[in-house]
């Protein structure tokens, strides 16, 4: 696929001059001046279908991802109600199906070819689709608070004043969920990683001491899957068994790393003891390559999600209590009843085209080869001395730290974020940095499926092609701008 669009940074007077974003009272002329805009926004937008895009946690576009999302276009309709949309509650249906199974919980409900659908009961729905990695987050602290106190929806927290529990790796959707739904920050309670960047379970344990001692009341855990900069797995097993210990919800934060569910050995050296959690959350959109976005939310408790979302005032539009009458239209379950969301697109066609095509194996394989890369990838580094690995990688993020040119050697800490400006400057690729205690390094994310060692290697080949001829960092790493 010819690449269209640019790595080149520009700014928002840049883009102004580029485009035409204004708007105005008169219509363009014809549809030819409005193709002409949409091709300019094209070229000026960053290329994530390149799998030199390593910035985030996805890159790459494939045909069945544009196959499921002009569908998903096309309809133009909602997944609250059955009957506006009755294939694709059928298809979320199964979705959720088997991934619970795939988690390790067998799943009660009622598949969507079931002969006995007609009695189909939405207090036995254990899974949703939801609107990114952050909103499936969200929705495992809202089941959480919902299952330790039964009338959450009608006295709020009572007074009660609940703690849960993070990795400092964990991601920061906790703390904005923490503002969102009113525990405060002050309830999160960041525990201290091991030297592989794990959560480690006994600063876990003096963290639960410390809150109670403060009179705060330990309810919940997140366990991460695959952490955004280090890509870590934190000892899910191990979590699992000291929250019951404790009586504590144990939640799994496996946006990033869930797709290690598919390949079965990767799944043991990663994800062992998923299936003792309370909740999970996966996104498809991530590694798996489905539309932006296609994520889910997980429970394994029964009845959780109508308990902690349903609520009277939508009878004007929910009818699937109405669906067992004589005469009724249609019979099937309104899912806008156990989600946050009443207007939301079938986002779960984009698992399910996937899962389709290539069934559970060729995604596990899809996984695998990624692993493979990446091995090779990470040989290859070892034996450039200028490269630095700032940890052995877990998952698919390479964190690697540019050695600078002797010239540059005052400017160690920032010159990984010099090398990765250039890069974009060349138009050669987008990667992102994060930063350590030695300051700045490079962090490649395996997110496309076309993705190949070569692709990888060649970046970081440029990277060190960076000669001390270049600028002063005082020139090229800058301090981003208070406001636009």
């Amino acid at each position: 696929m010819e690449r269209v669009g640019t790595f080149r940074p520009s700014t928002m007077r840049e883009i102004r001059e580029r485009v035409s974003l204004e708007l105005s009272d008169a219509p363009l002329e014809s549809s030819t001046d409005l193709s002409q805009v949409m091709q300019a926004i094209r070229e000026n937008s960053v290329p994530a279908a390149s799998p030199y895009f390593m910035n985030q946690l996805f890159s790459g576009v494939s045909s069945e991802m544009l196959m499921a999302e002009h569908l998903i276009a096309g309809s133009r309709t909602t997944m609250a109600t059955f009957e506006a949309s009755p294939v694709f509650t059928a298809i979320e249906l199964e979705v959720v199906s088997q991934l619970l199974r795939l988690v390790g919980w067998e799943s009660k409900e009622q598949r969507p070819d079931d002969s006995h659908l007609e009695n189909f009961e939405i207090e036995s729905l254990r899974g949703l689709c939801v609107s990114g990695g952050s909103a499936a987050n969200f929705m495992a602290l809202h089941c959480a608070r919902t299952h330790l106190i039964s009338d959450f929806k009608q006295t709020g927290f009572a007074g009660r004043k609940l703690a849960l529990f993070v990795s400092e790796d964990a991601h920061y959707s906790f703390a904005k969920a923490c503002v969102a739904l009113g525990f405060g920050t002050e309830a999160l309670f960041k525990v201290e990683v091991d030297e592989h960047r794990r959560m480690s379970l006994a600063r876990l344990e003096d963290a639960i001491i410390r809150a109670r001692t403060l009179g705060w009341e330990p309810f919940f855990v997140s366990a991460t899957a695959g952490t955004t900069v280090y890509g870590a797995f934190d000892p899910i097993s191990d979590l699992a068994d000291a929250c019951e210990r404790h009586g504590l919800w144990l939640h799994v934060d496996a946006a990033w790393g869930g797709p290690v569910l598919f390949a079965n050995e990767l799944r043991r050296r990663t994800m062992e003891g998923v299936e003792k959690a309370d909740s999970i959350s996966l996104d498809a959109h991530k590694l798996l390559g489905a539309g932006l976005t296609s994520s889910f939310f997980l429970t394994n408790h029964q009845g959780l999600l109508t308990q902690a979302n349903d609520v009277s005032g939508g009878d004007y539009l929910f009818h699937d209590d109405l669906s067992h009458s004589v005469g009724s239209v249609g019979a099937g379950p309104d899912l806008g009843r156990i989600s946050w969301q009443c207007g939301r697109r079938p986002e779960a066609l984009g698992l399910w085209v996937l899962w389709k095509r290539f069934g559970r194996k060729g995604l596990g394989d899809l996984v695998e080869k990624m692993f493979s890369v990446r091995d090779e990838v990470v040989a290859w580094i070892h034996r450039e001395p200028r490269l630095k690995l700032v940890c052995q990688p877990e998952f698919l993020n390479i964190c690697v730290r540019v050695e600078p040119p002797s010239a540059y050697e005052s400017e160690r800490g920032v010159w990984s974020r010099h090398v990765r400006e250039e890069l974009r400057r060349m138009d050669f690729a987008m990667v992102n940095f994060s930063t350590d205690d030695e300051g700045d390094f490079l962090r490649l994310i395996l997110a496309n499926r076309a993705l190949e060692a070569h692709h990888a290697i060649e970046i970081l080949e440029a990277a060190l092609a960076i000669c001390s001829c270049e600028p002063s960092l005082a020139e090229t790493v800058r301090t981003p701008p208070a406001s636009l």
